[in-house]
């Protein structure tokens, strides 16, 4: 009979999930140049080019909305992904100082915030479960009084599901860098915890088989599997920091220290930029990154901090 670990690998498709990791790099700007060389494209190439565009568009729009469950949850992720793609791609020009960009992307924002404005006021129910995996909710806002509406946002309940412990008046800076990294870091090992355990119920796979797994030979969705829910229990809290530096450091690895990250890659160097620090900026990140948990927890600082 096959070893505990064993079993588990050979129920493939089983991790990883999607084949997905931490996305990388964490503050990347697409390439709007398209790089390397390129040739010059002609008004007829470019206007037939969009006519084929829309016409799949419009298939895939039809598939994603009317389709069978099987078709059209794929469809509707890659509706998403574009989507994403072409505003990521209208921010960059924007921030460059391109107007019609800025232009482009103000509609873009304006039409779709106003469509989940009008849905919020016809099922408030089906808009608060998806604002309770949010922290921030885009509202309109105009200096004329008859087109400012008074949107209630306490309605939505906003981001109660991912940290339901923070209060208002936690010390988490999300506007930060090093908030931004570990919001990031909470949400996709909240995700990946959420879909490793739909896979490990779906595969009806024991927990005690993949506790049967050496821990340095368990994949992050393994790991993320095993986490307890996320609550202000200090230990649990710890678990959860430990495996999104994990997560942290298969996104960025050192070159020459295994499983830790690089502090010094381009997109990390921010986070930590204290001369003192030098020598010590890792740990010092580390530290950050673990004590951001702890507030998205409800938990005090180290100083006032008892085992719960």
């Amino acid at each position: 009979m096959a070893a505990p670990d064993e079993q588990v690998r050979q129920l493939n498709p089983f991790f990883p999930i999607e084949g997905e990791r931490f996305i990388k790099p964490l503050f990347a700007q697409p390439n709007v140049s398209g790089g390397g060389a390129s040739r010059p494209i002609d008004l007829d190439e470019l206007c037939e080019f969009l006519g084929h565009f829309e016409a799949d568009a419009n298939i895939l729009f039809r598939i994603a909305s009317q389709g069978q469950n099987a078709a059209r949850t794929p469809a509707l992720s890659l509706l998403t992904r574009l989507s994403l793609l072409f505003a990521a791609h209208l921010r960059t020009a924007a921030e460059k100082g391109d107007l019609e960009a800025l232009s482009a992307l103000t509609k873009v924002a304006e039409s779709s915030t106003e469509s989940l404005m009008r849905i919020a006021g016809k099922n408030l129910e089906a808009v608060r479960a998806v604002a309770e995996n949010y922290i921030f909710w885009p509202v309109l806002k105009s200096p004329h009084p008859s087109l400012d509406p008074d949107f209630p946002l306490e309605n939505l309940h906003l981001g109660s599901a991912l940290f339901p412990n923070m209060s208002k008046y936690s010390r988490f800076d999300i506007l930060s860098e090093m908030g931004r990294l570990s919001a990031r870091l909470y949400v996709y090992v909240r995700q990946t915890r959420i879909k490793a355990l739909a896979v490990v119920k779906q595969q009806r796979v024991q927990i005690e088989q993949l506790k049967g797994i050496p821990p340095s030979q368990r994949t992050i969705e393994e790991d993320a599997a095993l986490l307890p829910e996320f609550c202000s229990n200090i230990s649990v809290v710890e678990k959860w920091a430990r495996l999104a530096k994990r997560c942290l450091a298969e996104s960025y690895p050192h070159p020459t220290s295994p499983n830790e990250f690089d502090e010094n890659a381009p997109s990390l160097k921010q986070l930590d930029t204290a001369p003192s620090h030098q020598g010590r900026k890792r740990g010092k990140i580390y530290h950050k990154l673990e004590e951001s948990f702890f507030s998205l927890a409800g938990v005090p600082r180290r100083e006032n901090r008892k085992e719960v």
